[in-house]
């Protein structure tokens, strides 16, 4: 009997030893979790990545964001984006990189435990100041032949329009100083010297610019306000995008040229802009090297249309509702969509 209460008391004890190992506290805190996503989208010198915190490892983020690099692991020897603290998706944009480059990522995260890391992603920048696909070049129905760019999804004139007739044939009427603009449109030289009409184009009245015969060659056309804004978007910020639509020519004397001094100019995406100035309607020229004015298609009012403007003394594309309709302005064509 005393032998099977040193057995049962012995098994009890056994008992009590393996339910307190199976209720042993372990340390609840771990390094999080976090994904790399695949970027969203690249472009040019800028893309947008993201990220997430799915799992905190039992305590809180005190810190997250990306490596990002040339070097296919980047780490802190790299650029780095810190995206604050907390649990699910972060974003950001990065800007400045280089065009026509392989760029790696690796997100992270950190809590008191550590820093955990995501998979490595690579995304490549798009090349600037490259021609349209299958369409480098375009010409008028006077012949005059036109370069082409490609600026994001968008093909565009790398030149200002030249032409003396719409697309059909029909002659665009030579300004001879009209006050109210005609019906069917007029263009004019700067300062009635057609030499220029090479280096800088034709300035054109808006409703040249809204003539049923059309401006631009077959497959082209003037844009719209919103397909000027989509070239700005895809860009970035409006106040800083100009110097990449500028051309760096400031040679004096020259044309074509900018007056000195062309503020941020580089040309980054061939656009290639020069300042062909603009005309009132009284018959005056202004401007010539020092600002460029483009219509849109998209009217104001009855005597106002869209337009944007280059100066040489910002870096900023500037839209404007005060395009005055019997005023003269260059024109940039752009290829229809279906075009592609």
């Amino acid at each position: 009997m005393k032998t099977k209460k040193i057995f049962l008391f012995l098994s009890i004890c056994l008992l009590f030893v393996l339910a307190c190992e199976d209720d042993k506290v372990e340390p609840l805190n771990d390094i999080p979790e976090v994904v790399t996503e695949i970027p969203e989208y690249s472009y040019g010198t800028k893309a947008i990545i993201s990220g997430s915190v799915i799992d905190t490892g039992g305590s809180a983020i005190i810190l997250r964001g990306f490596f990002f690099g040339l070097s296919q692991d980047p780490g802190i020897n790299d650029s780095t984006i810190i995206c604050g603290t907390g649990t699910g998706v972060f974003s950001a944009e990065l800007s400045g990189l280089t065009h026509s480059k392989t760029y790696y990522l690796r997100s992270f995260a950190s809590n008191t435990q550590g820093t955990a890391f995501g998979k490595t992603r690579q995304f490549a920048t798009l090349g600037l100041n490259i021609p349209c696909p299958d369409t480098p070049e375009i010409s008028d129905i006077d012949g005059n032949t036109y370069n082409t760019i490609l600026v994001g999804d968008q093909c565009w004139m790398k030149e200002n329009l030249k032409t003396s007739r719409y697309k059909n044939g029909i002659e665009i009427n030579i300004d001879k100083n009209r006050k109210i603009p005609t019906p069917e449109g007029t263009y004019a030289y700067y300062d009635n010297d057609s030499l220029l009409w090479q280096s800088y184009g034709v300035l054109y009245d808006w409703p040249a610019v809204a003539n049923e015969n059309g401006l631009c060659p077959n497959g082209w056309h003037v844009p719209s306000n919103d397909e000027w804004k989509i070239l700005s978007d895809f860009l970035g910020i409006a106040s800083d995008i100009g110097g990449s639509l500028k051309s760096e020519i400031t040679v004096p004397h020259a044309h074509p040229r900018w007056d000195i001094p062309n503020i941020g100019a580089d040309n980054a995406t061939g656009f290639s802009a020069y300042p062909g100035g603009y005309k009132l309607d009284t018959n005056t020229f202004l401007m010539l090297g020092q600002r460029a004015y483009w219509w849109s298609s998209t009217p104001v009012d009855s005597n106002l249309a869209w337009a944007r403007i280059l100066t040489t003394d910002s870096k900023a594309l500037i839209r404007t509702t005060e395009g005055y309709k019997e005023y003269a302005y260059s024109i940039r064509c752009l290829r229809d969509e279906d075009g592609f």
